[in-house]
């Protein structure tokens, strides 16, 4: 069109892009089966089929993409559903397209981005696809083991797995591996182990996908049997443990050192059954007061340089997150708080004077076993012999008679000989700082009295620098060369007057394993005159172990299972909470307790005569619990028929018992059964019920004392259970 000198074309021109007409094409919505457009699949294997359906989709042909998720083309299936299992580890995502023929670049190996034609795409469905990662656990700070105090026990963890979209579980194991409890990592990272009694557990880290909880009991090692789960490369160990101050003593063992003040520095050791809690040493003098102190984790070397002479004691402290020992308090202080306690026995450490004056100073003192005597059994005292002098003392003898209304059984001693013709301990030579000691063992052969056994020094060679032998008659000691103590009988041998009467209730008749259980013990004095050191024995029956206990007054001694009352007074109530454990199941447990001695007389029972089993005096008291999960008891809670009433009396019961109901229909071949606590049937009876009241009458004279349940069952009748308690 330029071809004539009359004709011209513009300089630039519009360019038209005329693209595909798509406007019949539309890629729809697709979505998995439950409407979601996300899933994680467990590359584990086995099948995973994944159903994809499609909604308004236009468009003359159809097909599915599955990319990447850099849109990267990785397949192009048929239809659903998809198997993606084996694709390995990674994300990939499911699309659909819509198109006219002439599509281009819908190949294995492109990209989204290359496909040219008529066409549209639908939102993509995300699968990932993930292994199980058991990964690693630890504490909110970054630790894998910590120890506490047995009680409240609460503490955070977190953890890392390379499968974030699979089920992570928190898992609680004994240290044997056995499985004890579980947590959900979605339910929170607290876990809570209050009520667990001493010991150890673990607690592991679990990775999974579509598998039922962890059974209690089975081994950690189940959590990894599937080709879907696995458990963490560690865990985290937790020692739950109850202060002991155990033993302490000399690196050679022994419990006493005598040196010159002013230069004194010992080496000490301990032992203890909670090594992960705190352990100090304590300094006191003979009276208990408080005078320095050293954790052990700081040495165990004592310098008691530039301390006077004198005695003073070394015990040993067991604790966990209290503050320091406070110079001047009293030992005693440092068993306040559950999480706290003493050492069983201390070291002695005499200082001598750097200059002392010249001759012998023999010291004596006597101890018992038992404070409390009965009649015709042994008790055996131990009388020790210290010469704290700087002069060697010789031809040592010490009247160790026997006491009025005991006789000889037998003896042993460190150094010398005991005559029992003449009643002496012939001790002999003692260095300075030297002890010596004679266990003497004799036998009772009266009661209600107390026995006073009083021992002295008669002979020495030397001047003792602080006392005469042989100079007392009075059975009172007045030098340090003398020594007694006094035993009552149990029961004590004061005023009468006293009248102790012990009950005991549980906060429910039926436990479960792994649970508490709280006892309550009550004492009252119903005499007219005050009890003094009262001791009830208050143990852990046989398959339940310690949790915790508070008392209304006294103390409760968890190594001895004892509580001791100082003083009741006359109508004083004392109550005592016992909050045990239970490890057993399937048996019923059964609890006793009693008084076990006072300083003064019962009028109507004897303290520590029971028979371990049931209450046949009033200072004693029995309860019996059984399993929750035996089958008779799952219906403790049922209610009774609304169609009827149920009366059962007397409760308690000696020998018969009477039921009495109404129902509105006759029933015949009903069933009486009764069960004992733990469940077990005991005897049962077939009976015929007519419309209206019914009077039965039940013989439970071959019952022995306890509690039981009365259960009457019968075609569309099931009157639940009756408590009823069985009395001698």
């Amino acid at each position: 069109m330029t071809d004539d000198f009359c004709e011209d074309i513009s300089d630039e021109f519009i360019t038209v892009n005329r693209l595909p007409d798509n406007t019949n094409v539309d890629g729809g919505m697709i979505a998995l089966t439950d409407g979601s457009t996300s899933t994680s699949i467990c590359v584990d294997g086995n099948p995973d089929p994944l159903d994809v359906t499609v909604t308004g989709a236009m468009g003359s042909n159809g097909g599915w993409i599955i990319t990447d998720d850099a849109n990267n083309i990785l397949g192009l299936p048929a239809s659903p559903p998809f198997d993606l299992n084996g694709a390995g580890v990674g994300n990939c995502i499911i699309w659909y397209v819509r198109y006219e023929d002439g599509l281009t670049g819908k190949t294995v190996g492109n990209n989204l981005s290359d496909l040219s034609g008529t066409f549209d795409l639908s939102n993509g469905v995300e699968v990932i696809r993930e292994a199980p990662d058991g990964g690693t656990i630890t504490l909110a700070n970054g630790n894998t083991s910590f120890a506490q105090c047995a009680g409240d026990i609460m503490f955070d963890v977190t953890h890392t797995t390379a499968a974030p979209n699979l089920s992570y579980w928190y898992i609680i194991t004994d240290d044997n591996d056995n499985i004890l409890a579980f947590r959900n990592s979605t339910a929170g990272s607290r876990l809570d182990l209050s009520g667990a009694p001493a010991g150890t557990c673990r607690v592991w880290g679990w990775s999974y996908r579509g598998l039922g909880d962890p059974i209690v009991g089975d081994h950690i090692s189940t959590l990894a049997d599937d080709e879907c789960e696995t458990i963490s490369d560690n865990f985290i160990t937790v020692y739950r443990e109850v202060p002991d101050g155990g033993t302490v003593t000399l690196l050679d063992g022994s419990t006493t050192y005598t040196g010159t003040a002013g230069n004194i520095v010992l080496d000490v050791t301990h032992s203890t059954t909670a090594p992960n809690l705190s352990y100090w040493y304590i300094i006191t003098d003979e009276d208990g007061s408080i005078l320095g102190f050293l954790n052990s984790a700081n040495g165990n070397t004592l310098n008691l340089s530039g301390a006077p002479a004198g005695v003073c004691r070394i015990w040993g402290w067991n604790y966990r997150g209290l503050g320091d020992p406070i110079v001047g308090e009293n030992i005693s202080t440092l068993t306040d708080d559950f999480c706290e306690d003493i050492s069983d026995e201390f070291i002695t450490v005499n200082r001598l004077e750097e200059n002392p004056t010249d001759g012998i100073d023999l010291e004596l003192s006597i101890s018992v076993d038992n404070s409390s005597y009965d009649q015709y059994e042994e008790v055996a005292y131990t009388i020790t012999v210290s010469n704290n002098g700087a002069t060697t003392a010789n031809d040592i003898v010490i009247a160790a008679g026997l006491p009025e209304g005991m006789v000889y059984t037998d003896d042993f001693v460190s150094q010398g000989d005991y005559n029992l013709f003449f009643e002496e301990w012939i001790v002999g030579t003692l260095a300075p700082g030297a002890t010596a000691e004679l266990n003497l063992t004799l036998f009772t052969l009266v009661e209600g009295v107390d026995i006073v056994n009083f021992v002295q020094v008669i002979e020495a060679s030397g001047d003792d620098v602080d006392s005469t032998p042989d100079n007392n008659n009075t059975n009172i000691p007045t030098e340090d060369d003398e020594a007694s103590v006094t035993i009552s009988e149990f029961g004590g041998t004061g005023a009468e007057g006293i009248d102790l009467e012990v009950s005991i209730a549980v906060d429910e008749n039926t436990y479960d394993i792994y649970e508490d259980v709280t006892y309550t013990i009550q004492v009252v004095n119903e005499g007219t005159t005050t009890a003094t050191d009262i001791v009830i024995a208050a143990g852990l029956p046989e398959g339940m172990v310690y949790t915790s206990s508070s008392t209304s007054t006294g103390e409760y001694n968890l190594f001895f299972e004892e509580w001791t009352i100082y003083t009741l007074e006359p109508g004083e109530v004392a109550e005592l909470e016992l909050v045990l454990f239970t490890l057993v199941e399937n048996q019923a447990i059964n609890q006793f307790v009693e008084v076990m001695s006072s300083n003064e007389l019962d009028d109507d029972s004897k303290p520590g005569n029971g028979n371990g089993f049931t209450a046949q005096e009033d200072d004693e008291a029995a309860i019996s619990i059984g399993f929750l999960e035996a089958s008779v008891l799952k219906s403790l809670h049922t209610k009774i028929n609304t169609s009827s009433e149920q009366m059962l009396y007397p409760n308690p019961a000696r020998a018969d018992l009477t039921l009495e109901f109404m129902v509105e229909t006759a029933i015949d071949d009903a069933t009486l059964q009764v069960y004992d606590i733990a469940g077990q049937l005991k005897f049962e009876r077939t009976v015929n019920i007519q419309k209206g009241v019914n009077q039965f009458q039940l013989d439970i004279n071959q019952l022995p004392a306890g509690n039981y349940f009365l259960r009457t069952i019968g075609v569309s009748l099931d009157q639940g259970l009756l408590k009823f308690v069985k009395i001698n």
